[in-house]
């Protein structure tokens, strides 16, 4: 019986290489939260309002100034920074 490595979420071959490529090369992740919301009847995206590290529940700053807005969906950006 022969076991598939891939789903036991051992590393061996090709992924292996890609994560001490990834070691090598200093790369970091940033993350943003963001939440669409309407403002104005028009919908944009918009920074989630943080306290000591942890998201305010339906809280956005728009233009600097922290809004409530219930309506809305959150997502996550995500951006690769080689150092």
């Amino acid at each position: 019986m022969q076991t598939d490595f891939r789903q036991t979420g051992m590393i061996f071959g090709e992924n292996a290489i890609g994560l001490a490529n990834l070691r090598k090369h200093r790369y970091g992740i940033r993350v943003n939260i963001l939440k669409y919301v309407k403002t104005n009847e028009k919908w944009r995206f918009a920074n989630v309002v943080e306290k000591n590290g942890k998201v305010v529940r339906d809280h956005v700053l728009i233009s600097g100034r922290d809004e409530h807005h219930p309506e809305g969906t959150y997502y996550r950006a995500t951006r690769e920074i080689r150092s």
